[in-house]
């Protein structure tokens, strides 16, 4: 099964992440699904039954408080020459913490160590070249605020590709307490 550790989006702060798509809209731009919106904290691709008990157990290791944070910046992979995704962003040690901690514990039963981990919630795919209107889009809403929220949990997710796009599904949560 194709897996992921992410923190999900509040409902409330879904629709103002839309608004930001509906103003990068252009062709050659595919949106993230409003119910697809989150921060990844780790990538586990293709794992097996046994991993995934072997994941849950390391997850209810992690004992870190909940704690706010401030989606307020748009950014892009790998750079504005060259884009592939679009990403709204917040500058949280925190939640930087948070997913070094998962990916501690992750190494632990030999999942390959993050080099740089970089919060994001990908709210756009690339297909096309950029053009220097979305360039010029992506500039103006750099400092976009977004809203705060709480983080208070993360989930593993499962990950069936189709052909319409991802449809992820939880398979557990975990609080942070």
């Amino acid at each position: 099964m194709r897996c992921f550790i992410a923190v999900d989006i509040p409902d409330q702060l879904k629709q103002k992440i839309i608004e930001v798509q509906k103003k990068l809209e252009c062709e050659g731009i595919k949106p993230t699904e409003k119910e697809n919106l989150h921060f990844t904290l780790k990538f586990l691709g293709e794992i097996s039954n046994e991993q995934i008990e072997q994941v849950k157990e390391k997850l209810r290791q992690i004992k870190l408080k909940p704690f706010r944070i401030s989606i307020n910046e748009v950014g892009v992979f790998p750079n504005l020459n060259y884009i592939k995704i679009m990403w709204l962003g917040c500058d949280s040690e925190e939640l930087i913490g948070l997913a070094k901690s998962v990916d501690k514990k992750m190494n632990e039963i030999r999942f390959e160590k993050n080099e740089k981990y970089q919060n994001h919630i990908t709210i756009a795919r690339v297909k096309a070249k950029p053009t220097k209107e979305l360039i010029k889009k992506i500039q103006e809403l750099k400092d976009t605020e977004i809203g705060e929220m709480l983080v208070d949990s993360i989930k593993l997710k499962a990950s069936k590709l189709t052909p319409k796009g991802p449809i992820y599904t939880d398979l557990e949560i975990f609080k942070l307490e």
